[in-house]
């Protein structure tokens, strides 16, 4: 059923009929949102600054979504989304060498998420908003966006919560070291499985472009058990080279969306 379908017969009914397209937009085809929330991650694996940054980051652009769906506020695509890319690029270059979260990195993120609000006011209004339920679009829209960024900081803790214990020298190396050679080779695995586009059909030719990537990062992991008598392992050997991939794609995207 279309979204202009599905709206119209209430404001409940419009608002969860917009939900599957703000969380399609984040999970699998937000890939600079994915990475900006990722950068975040990457920060620090403690919970409490890590939802400071979602919530402040999440405010900056409900704002702007709020207003570029209205059309108070329109900044063309051309700049909007050479800006998107270069926040991820500042975001993880400062993971590499800043260990805490501090007032002038909450004040970024939330610069940085009015612009990310913008983006994701280009998406919905492409969707079009129904007549006299603009309201619902966007709540359901905008719980659809938190749903996917919950998501990623999800899938990644369990990733990484390994290696974090690990680090803590809560598990031994030997299980660090068994867990990510076992999740890397299967998500590799998987990868395979989804080119041949038989027993992974419903991931379509999307799936080798995140499973590589926890691979990727299992491997980092691995690496990190491994060392994990070198002080501050995680960041070292997870934290620091995943920030450095992402502002390298990043910067691949900004130069694109600038000259290309």
């Amino acid at each position: 059923m279309a979204v202009s379908e599905a709206a119209g017969t209430g404001w409940l009914s419009t608002a969860l009929a917009y939900v599957p397209v703000g969380f399609a937009h984040i999970l699998p085809l937000g890939l600079d949102h994915i990475l900006f929330v990722l950068a975040l991650f990457f920060m620090t694996p403690n919970v409490g600054p890590l939802i400071l940054q979602i919530t402040i980051f999440t405010l900056a652009h409900s704002v702007t979504l709020a207003l570029g769906a209205f059309g108070i506020v329109s900044i063309p695509g051309s700049i909007v989304e050479p800006i998107i890319a270069a926040s991820i690029v500042f975001v993880a270059a400062e993971n590499m060498f800043a260990r805490r979260v501090t007032g002038w990195r909450i004040g970024v993120i939330f610069l940085f998420g009015l612009l990310h609000g913008l983006g994701f006011a280009s998406v919905l209004n492409e969707f079009g908003l129904p007549d006299g339920q603009f309201g619902a679009a966007l709540v359901g829209f905008n719980v659809g966006v938190e749903i996917g960024q919950i998501a990623i900081i999800a899938a990644m803790f369990l990733v990484v919560w390994v290696a974090l214990r690990v680090d803590a020298l809560d598990y031994s190396e030997r299980t660090g070291q068994v867990f990510y050679g076992v999740l890397a080779l299967a998500l590799v695995a998987l990868s395979f499985l989804a080119l041949e586009g038989n027993a992974l059909a419903g991931f379509e030719v999307s799936a080798p472009l995140f499973l590589l990537p926890l691979a990727g990062l299992s491997l980092l992991c691995l690496l990190a058990a491994t060392n994990v008598d070198k002080l501050g392992a995680y960041r070292t050997y997870v934290a620091i080279p995943a920030s450095a991939a992402i502002g390298l794609v990043g910067a691949y995207w900004f130069l694109e969306r600038v000259f290309l």
